[in-house]
């Protein structure tokens, strides 16, 4: 009997998973294939899998166990109308925030069958703590079933599902899974009543202080799970295989901890915890990008190592079986409330994701409260030394050069010197004390640098002032990557610089462009391509972003669009959607510089995409590719692309050879151009410095239902 508990619980979970990832990828075009359809999304989730538990708690305490299994299985029959599960850009929904977008699009397709499949871990556990098993007072052990089929899914959708089917298929084979997990939930349904005995026991007094720990403890990882996926998806792409990593982990914490392991609460690996968190926060204090391999490592286990402490804590002071449904529900509304605070909140009080070094300082100054006193702690000592070592060679090997006041001075010395100082003095002191040094240096105060500090829900914005022999610049950085700068000085404030001077590709293409046509850009940044724009040429500038837009337009950090005047259209939407307003065969180039810090938004770069643009060129127009990447090779992608279409792609990686170009704010850049006929680029035939690319037919080709990004990951660090 055991045995099928533990296999429906396992489907169930395999499913609740498999959909996450999958409804996330069905809508991600239509929301400018940002990351903030992943956070938004979790909140949803994580919302109705509060839901289930509820309903499991309540239905069962009113119905019983012998009733409430056939009421189930009719509203599991329900679940059916929404299949098959699909859901087509026409059923996107549309509202001012995309946030509340993205909820209720996935409210309205997936949200009944995802609502009845969230209840299904903490009733069947409840089912079986009702049966005359031998081991039916411990049901929770059935919770290790429900985080492998969770495992497993996370595993199979990246890895399995996506790159072998598209997402309708995709949608089809979940259905059919659906009505799997009704034909194995009315097996037990059937069976649980019979064997269901009298287990009058008096019932346990749980505390509201007790439901507080569950909640706060429960409340960290969640935070942290959205902090780190933001982090590792702003600079490679919003894509499931990315966004199902951190969650993995997290799904790991609860098999490792629910499973009955003591040795995460340990002293030992409490200590061990607190050391790599505060490494971690003296790197993010010191904005170090490279190697990449090292620092997704680096953020993951730390991730990891605060699901283990704070989930192995919630473990130790569960409640007896009897209160399971109760207790699954304050955990998981410790688990809404981090993603709420994630996704909703500090996007509203934070010019920056300043909400990540905050979570993570919180549970550095709190992980002393799960401490086990009774484990020698010499460990703990050895960690805290060994981070206040890497800390100090992080801080003054990499920061030097960005310590401009002694405030920020102090505050990076007390980063690198107080675990190791504070540990001999007051132990159970230092996680406070660090976390409040890590608070510090983290803090946007000491961004003294940045002229202007705002956030959307598309990213977070600096407008920065520096200076060179040369001139002084004003730049606007997305993420960690520069979207255009503009130079101070009068002679040289109309000259567009960065990936985008004279003498880069890009400027190149656009120059060549002088008969008074149009050309479309996907992608506004600080404006910088509107410089081109004027009689000989006409700018249709696309951005997705409105705070963009407000930053580029205002003079006090731009002019570039000023100066353009009405020689340069400015159009606020989702560039794609905003080409199919535009006549066809009208254009003489349109240019892809929609990045998402270093990732590119899939959707722009499928092969639907690349038809669109075809469709918008008049004859001998060209499609002008921004693929400068660090993670991804892009060029290869659209090589693959162009082969599918019969035309050629020519590549120019311009480098800067000359000392004054850096000078004057000019940047590298790596730009790929592909033809609407391959007479439109025959000249780059005889151009040396534009090589032809040679399609690898083993690389997958993009489309809106299916793209694989595994072919064209880079995680080295040149």
């Amino acid at each position: 009997m055991k045995r099928l508990f533990a296999i429906t619980v396992f489907v169930a979970a395999l499913l609740l998973f498999v959909v996450q990832p999958m409804a996330g990828r069905m809508i991600l075009p239509s929301f400018g294939g940002s990351a903030l359809v992943w956070n938004s999304a979790m909140v949803f989730y994580q919302a109705l899998l509060l839901l289930g538990y509820v309903y499991a708690h309540f239905s069962i305490r009113w119905l019983g166990v012998e009733r409430q299994p056939f009421v189930h299985l009719g509203l599991m029959l329900c679940g059916l109308v929404a299949f098959p599960l699909f859901i087509s850009p026409d059923g996107v929904q549309y509202f001012d925030s995309p946030s509340l977008s993205v909820v209720a699009t996935l409210a309205i397709h997936v949200g009944l069958p995802f609502f009845i499949v969230s209840a299904s871990a903490p009733m069947l556990q409840r089912w079986y703590a009702a049966t005359d098993a031998d081991d039916a007072d411990n049901p929770y052990l059935l919770y290790a079933a429900s985080n492998a089929g969770s495992l497993l899914a996370l595993f199979a959708y990246p890895l399995i599902l996506e790159p072998l089917f598209d997402l309708e298929r995709q949608g089809l084979v979940w259905s059919l899974g659906y009505i799997g997990l009704i034909v194995l939930t009315a097996a037990v349904a059937f069976k649980a009543p019979r064997t269901a005995v009298d287990k009058a026991v008096d019932a346990e007094t749980v505390e509201w202080r007790r439901r507080a720990k569950w909640v706060g403890l429960a409340f960290i990882p969640s935070s942290l799970l959205l902090g780190v996926t933001q982090y590792i998806t702003a600079d490679i792409a919003s894509v499931p295989l990315l966004w199902v990593v951190p969650l993995m982990l997290y799904l790991v914490s609860f098999i490792v901890a629910f499973g009955g392991s003591e040795w995460p609460v340990s002293r030992r690996f409490v200590g061990l915890t607190t050391a790599l968190l505060y490494i971690l926060i003296a790197v993010i204090a010191t904005h170090l990008r490279d190697p990449i391999w090292l620092l997704l490592l680096l953020h993951l286990a730390a991730f990891s190592a605060v699901c283990l402490v704070f989930h192995g804590a919630v473990y130790a002071i569960r409640p007896a079986a009897q209160n399971l449904t109760d207790f699954y529900i304050w955990v998981s509304v410790g688990g809404v409330l981090g993603g709420i605070f994630n996704a909703l909140i500090a996007p509203n009080i934070f010019d920056s994701y300043f909400e990540y070094p905050l979570v993570l300082a919180l549970a550095t100054g709190t992980t002393w409260l799960v401490k086990s006193v009774d484990v020698e702690g010499r460990a703990e000592t050895i960690a805290l030394a060994l981070a206040a070592v890497l800390s100090t060679a992080l801080v003054f090997t990499i920061a030097w050069d960005t310590m401009g006041d002694l405030f920020r001075m102090a505050t990076l010395v007390l980063l690198a010197t107080a675990p190791f100082v504070l540990h001999f003095v007051r132990p159970v002191v230092t996680p406070i004390a660090m976390a409040v040094a890590c608070l510090i240096v983290t803090s946007p105060i000491v961004r003294s640098e940045s002229l202007v500090e705002v956030r959307s829900a598309y990213g977070s914005y600096r407008v920065v002032k520096s200076d060179t022999s040369m001139s002084d610049f004003h730049t606007l950085i997305h993420g960690w990557t520069n979207h255009g700068s503009q130079a101070l000085r009068e002679d040289l404030k109309d000259v567009p610089l960065s990936y985008y001077h004279p003498t880069s590709p890009m400027g190149e293409m656009v120059n060549s462009i002088h008969d008074g046509s149009q050309i479309a850009v996907i992608g506004l940044g600080a404006g910088v391509l509107a410089a081109y724009g004027g009689k000989q040429r006409k700018m249709l500038l696309l951005e997705i972003d409105p705070l963009v837009v407000e930053l580029a337009s205002n003079p006090k950090y731009f002019t570039y669009l000023d100066t353009c005047g009405t020689a340069c259209d400015v159009r606020v939407g989702d560039g794609r959607l905003l080409l199919n307003d535009v006549p066809d065969n009208s254009l003489a180039a349109i240019v892809l510089d929609a990045y998402n810090s270093d990732s590119i938004p899939v959707h722009l770069i499928t092969l639907e995409a690349f038809d669109l643009y075809l469709s918008k060129l008049k004859p001998g127009g060209i499609v002008i590719f921004h693929v400068s990447n660090k993670y991804l090779y892009l060029d290869r992608l659209v090589a693959r692309l162009a082969h599918e279409r019969q035309l050629d792609a020519f590549r120019q990686q311009h480098w800067l050879r000359q000392k004054h170009f850096y000078e004057l704010n000019m940047s590298e850049s790596d730009v790929v151009v592909v033809g609407k006929s391959n007479d439109a680029v025959e000249r780059m035939r005889r151009d040396p410095r534009w090589k032809k690319l040679v399609a690898d037919l083993s690389d997958p080709v993009w489309t809106d239902t299916y793209a694989n990004l595994l072919p064209y990951l880079d995680l080295g660090s040149d």
